[in-house]
């Protein structure tokens, strides 16, 4: 009876952290602000794999071509990064939070698996049905939800001037503005 009773606590949890995740994620998507981030080149001989593209992201963190100075990465590998927001884009200008953000300044949580690895932002590949990889090949950005609090969830991929890439039957996301 003491077993039965244990199975069933533990279903019902297991459920609870199911359906929290998903209500979770599915609230970011409905209610989360569309930020873009450039997609950081990749070596095409390792960008399809499967039914999967691997991602990264040109966060702004180095900034070599504007002779600025690189945004120091922090000790932390976990917390959230101050992200300006310019014509749709974001890029980390911060890992503080200890100012006010600006208008076009927005939290994202960011990880790092280790000292050694870089920061992830969420959404490190891109799930696509099967044979439908080629379309995906010009994708510049990917597109993000982000709520105020930082939680991020990535929706979909756009191309240079910043449209959603969709395939056949796909509905389209909400128009993104130039």
């Amino acid at each position: 009876m003491i077993r039965l009773a244990l199975v069933i606590v533990g279903l019902v949890l297991c459920s609870w952290k199911f359906v929290t995740g998903f209500v979770a994620a599915e609230t970011i998507r409905t209610d989360g602000e569309i930020i873009l981030f450039e997609l950081a080149p990749v070596d095409p001989r390792e960008l399809f794999l499967g039914d999967y593209m691997t991602l990264r992201y040109n966060l702004g963190l180095r900034r070599l071509d504007d002779g600025s100075e690189p945004v120091p990465i922090p000790e932390k590998l976990k917390g959230s990064a101050v992200v300006r927001v310019e014509d749709g884009v974001g890029k980390i200008i911060r890992f503080d939070q200890t100012e006010t953000l600006a208008a076009d300044e927005r939290l994202i949580s960011y990880t790092r698996l280790n000292d050694w690895r870089p920061i992830r932002i969420g959404g490190d590949r891109y799930y696509f049905q099967s044979g439908t990889g080629d379309q995906f090949s010009d994708a510049e950005y990917g597109i993000f939800r982000v709520m105020p609090d930082g939680r991020a969830l990535l929706s979909g991929l756009a191309d240079e001037k910043k449209r959603p890439i969709l395939i056949a039957g796909e509905a389209p996301l909400e128009a993104l503005e130039d």
